[in-house]
């Protein structure tokens, strides 16, 4: 390793080391003081050095990254006190409703292993399944998003190698239909999805609406997702040829005859409209719009991190897209309705070898 090297590792180091002991502590007088105008400047200082700590992750070593993302933890969960304390008294007092649950579960004693936030986003208990043991988690709050879910699930089987449930009050259409095409096990009042052990039941009561229009579940099978930007339809490919373990994907090229009889909605650039938008169907789940045609920006791995930010009441929506502003932006056009696929023609499909993106 050069001198320059060295001195560039110390660097970071340095800087890092900075930003989480300022970040650390002021999450901690935030929780602690009883000084309101204390509270808010700590608050403050705290975001600044949480959006330090986002922009040097990616020049972090692996050890470095899990220093951040332990110490961003800790700011999200004190963000949950400061700015929801309504919603905290509430938790608490589910928490306590909770602990005078019925006697079929067993306590699941590893929560002290899990990162601080995973710890407090569920109740745990063991529960046997036929002869299989599993870890049952209630959420105590909304369902993370799936990505979230994942990580959330790989982390504590690293702890305890076994089955993890997710016991649901309720679930949307969409949210439901995620799961299952991601393998995630839950119950619900309605359904039971146990893939580990080869369960799916319904109950008989709530039947399927079967109509000569596409009803809300099924529209979501039916959702077409395009874009204008070559490169980016045969990044799309290319993913998906890894996943499905493919040695080759295609893009298909179509012709869009745009008419007024379809509702269009536009999004020019990342905008508050848009931040909007995004919230909404993220957090409520499904689609919470009734447009043919949504063309605009897309959130991806780009710009996620802001929007999380943004859904979580961190960012306000003007600081959301003045950060957007730097990002690189890949673009969506997405078809919602029947109607809206009958002005789609097929002009072409191109063929890729996996290796040629």
């Amino acid at each position: 390793m050069q001198v320059d090297d060295v001195l560039l590792k110390n660097a970071t180091e340095s800087h890092i080391s900075q930003h989480i002991r300022i970040l650390e502590e002021s999450v901690r007088l935030v929780l602690e003081s009883k000084n309101k105008k204390t509270r808010e400047d700590r608050y403050e200082l705290a975001l600044q050095h949480f959006s330090a700590l986002s922009k040097i992750r990616k020049y972090a070593d692996k050890n470095q990254k899990k220093r951040i993302a332990d110490a961003q933890d800790y700011f999200m969960i004190m963000n949950e006190h400061y700015k929801h304390p309504e919603r905290i008294r509430k938790q608490e007092k589910q928490k306590l409703k909770r602990q005078k649950r019925d006697l079929f579960y067993e306590t699941w004693n590893h929560q002290d292993s899990l990162l601080v936030y995973i710890a407090g986003s569920y109740d745990f208990h063991t529960a046997y399944i036929g002869n299989r043991r599993c870890i049952m988690l209630a959420p105590i709050e909304e369902l993370d998003t799936l990505p979230a879910l994942k990580k959330q699930i790989a982390k504590i089987q690293q702890i305890d190698n076994v089955p993890v449930v997710f016991e649901l009050a309720t679930v949307s259409n969409y949210r439901r239909k995620s799961l299952i095409e991601n393998n995630i096990p839950f119950i619900t009042d309605k359904q039971v999805f146990l893939p580990f052990i080869g369960t799916m039941l319904f109950d008989e009561k709530d039947p399927q609406k079967l109509t000569g229009k596409f009803v809300y579940f099924t529209q979501q099978l039916f959702l077409f997702y395009t874009t204008i930007l070559q490169s980016q339809s045969k990044e799309w490919g290319y993913r998906l040829s890894l996943r499905e373990k493919k040695k080759k994907y295609f893009v298909y090229e179509y012709l869009f005859e745009e008419n007024p009889i379809l509702s269009v909605k536009r999004f020019d650039a990342l905008s508050e409209e848009w931040l909007e938008f995004i919230k909404d169907n993220r957090r409520k789940g499904g689609l919470q719009h009734n447009y043919d045609v949504v063309i605009g920006p897309v959130a991806d791995d780009n710009t996620m991190e802001t929007v999380q930010l943004y859904i979580a009441n961190i960012l306000t929506a003007s600081e959301a897209v003045e950060r957007l502003r730097y990002n690189k932006v890949n673009n969506q056009v997405s078809f919602h309705t029947e109607k809206a696929l009958q002005y789609l023609q097929l002009v072409r499909r191109t063929s890729y070898a996996r290796n040629d993106l």
